[in-house]
C-alpha cells in the first residue's frame, strides 16, 4: 500500500522547472546523489539504474566524451519526458554502461534500450542518446578501440553488426 501511494505521488508529480541558472554539468551532477536511484530509475524508465544518478525526483544521465569527460546531462522527469540539460554539443559523446570484456561494445540510441540490452546480455555498450549521434559514437569508438567489433542495438534487442570500413554504416 505504502509502495503503490509512494509511486503514485511519483507519477503524479509535476517535472521540476529547469533551472537555466549559470549551472554547469558539474556542479548539476556533484549536487546529485544516488540515494534511491535504483526504485526511481525503474518506476521513470521501466529498467535500472546504471551510472545514473537523481537531483529531486529527477534522474540524471551523464554524457561524456570518449576521454571520459562530462560534456552534458539528460534530465528525465518524472512523466518520462526528458532534456538535455545544458547547450552543450554531444555529438560523439556517450553515456557508458558496462564495461566492454569480450572485444565488442554495443551501441544503442536510447538509455532504455540500451540498459535493458545490458540486463539481458552484461554486455558493454555505449548510449547515443539520438539517431542522428549513432554515426559519430560509432566514429569516436572506432579510433580508440581499433581491436573491438561494433554493433548496433534496436528497440528489440536484435543486433547488427557496423561493417569495419571508414564509413560508419551497418551492413546488409
Amino acid at each position: 500500500m505504502l509502495n503503490e501511494t509512494v509511486t503514485k505521488s511519483f507519477r503524479n508529480s509535476e517535472p521540476e522547472a529547469l533551472d537555466v541558472s549559470t549551472e554547469n554539468p558539474f556542479t548539476e551532477w556533484d549536487r546529485s546523489t544516488a540515494k534511491d536511484i535504483q526504485y526511481l530509475s525503474l518506476i521513470y524508465l521501466g529498467v535500472g539504474a546504471y551510472g545514473i544518478r537523481q537531483i529531486k525526483l529527477n534522474l540524471l544521465i551523464p554524457i561524456r566524451s570518449i576521454d571520459g569527460e562530462l560534456v552534458n546531462l539528460q534530465r528525465v522527469y518524472s512523466d518520462g519526458s526528458s532534456i538535455f540539460q545544458f547547450d552543450n554539443d554531444i555529438c560523439g559523446c556517450f553515456h557508458r554502461i558496462g564495461n566492454p570484456v569480450d572485444k565488442i561494445i554495443y551501441i544503442s540510441d536510447t538509455y532504455q534500450t540500451g540498459a535493458k540490452f545490458h540486463e539481458k546480455t552484461t554486455h558493454a555498450l555505449a548510449v547515443a542518446f539520438s539517431q542522428e549521434n549513432v554515426e559519430a559514437v560509432i566514429r569516436k569508438l572506432r579510433e580508440k578501440y581499433v581491436d573491438y567489433e561494433l554493433r548496433l542495438i534496436d528497440e528489440d534487442n536484435q543486433t547488427q553488426e557496423i561493417n569495419s570500413s571508414s564509413d560508419p554504416t551497418p551492413e546488409e
